[in-house]
């Protein structure tokens, strides 16, 4: 039981490792396998397709390090800073997960909301989920504004989102609204069931 993130549990089935908060899976082992077809997976192509010169990488939300691990597969010279709030999230991702293998991997325990305005990286993925919940703050001009401001120059940032994917209503009015801070925005369903989906909107100034 964690104070942040209430219940956690660490779930093996087969070949995959799921780290679940409040009966939601957050992060799975980088290396099981189809991880790259999933979320995080598509999280870390669309970043080095978004940035293919990128070196640096901050991650808003360590969840396991299952992007850390995609991301280091791909390109293991990255620099990589994780922010994350909940000690407990991140003692399970380097006794279950394994993320003390990786080099040049930082990670800061901050709030995410203010700790992104000391920093500046080529990518800032944007992955803030505690359980179900993304919290409110995390979607407002203001944090627009701040990760913006992090990004370097042609520096992209990603948001994941659970939304509803039935009808373009509900993704267009995020589009629009991150639209309001960023130049352009590029929008990407994944792991859709039923009538929701992860939705990764890809920003640039």
């Amino acid at each position: 039981m964690s104070p942040i993130s209430g219940t956690i549990e660490v779930v093996q089935k087969g070949k995959e490792r799921r780290l679940v908060v409040g009966g939601f899976v957050q992060s799975i082992n980088w290396d099981c396998p189809g991880a790259e077809h999933r979320v995080w997976g598509q999280m870390a192509k669309i970043a080095l397709e978004g940035c293919p010169n990128a070196q640096k990488i901050l991650l808003l939300g360590l969840g396991a390090g299952t992007v850390i691990g995609l991301l280091k597969k791909e390109k293991p010279p990255l620099k990589i800073t994780a922010i994350e709030m909940d000690k407990k999230i991140i003692e399970i991702a380097y006794s279950y997960f394994g993320l003390s293998a990786f080099e040049d991997v930082e990670i800061i325990r901050k709030d995410a909301f203010n700790a992104i305005k000391n920093q500046k990286a080529d990518v800032v993925l944007v992955d803030v989920y505690c359980g179900g919940n993304f919290p409110e703050k995390f979607w407002s001009l203001e944090f627009f504004s701040f990760v913006r401001d992090a990004l370097n120059n042609k520096g992209c940032a990603i948001f994941n989102k659970i939304l509803c994917v039935d009808t373009d209503k509900e993704i267009k009015h995020s589009k629009d609204y991150l639209l309001k801070v960023f130049g352009t925005v590029g929008v990407y369903k994944v792991n859709v069931v039923g009538n929701r989906g992860n939705i990764l909107f890809l920003c640039k100034e």
